[in-house]
């Protein structure tokens, strides 16, 4: 799926303008990936600061997280998956995809 996250470059300087407008395509809504908050579809004027910038996940799918920091993904083989589950508001669904590959061989080609 690669239209689970929608992010808003921002090409101004903070020191130039603290704030951005962005427009949420028309699907079943959108999360903000800092707050969980949801947005319906349209334009939205966001705050803009160092430690966020305007992310979100589209309305009705399932993202697979690894959350933990590690060093190297041979460290993070073991380490749990995060199911983020974006509900549709109308429908009450979500659904997503999670591929588990072994990390050792080239199975994943066959």
């Amino acid at each position: 799926m690669s239209d689970v996250v929608l992010v808003h470059g921002i090409s101004k300087p903070l020191s130039e303008s603290t704030s951005t407008t962005i427009y949420l395509p028309s699907t079943a809504g959108w999360y903000d990936l800092y707050t969980g908050a949801f947005s319906a579809p349209g334009r939205y004027d966001v705050p803009v600061t160092m430690q966020t910038i305007p992310a979100f996940y589209r309305a009705g799918t399932v993202v697979p997280l690894k959350s933990r920091i590690r060093r190297s993904s041979a460290c993070m083989a073991m380490d749990p998956h995060t199911l983020n589950v974006y509900v549709n508001p109308k429908t009450g669904e979500a659904s997503g995809r999670l591929y588990l590959d072994d990390t050792r061989t080239k199975k994943y080609q066959d």
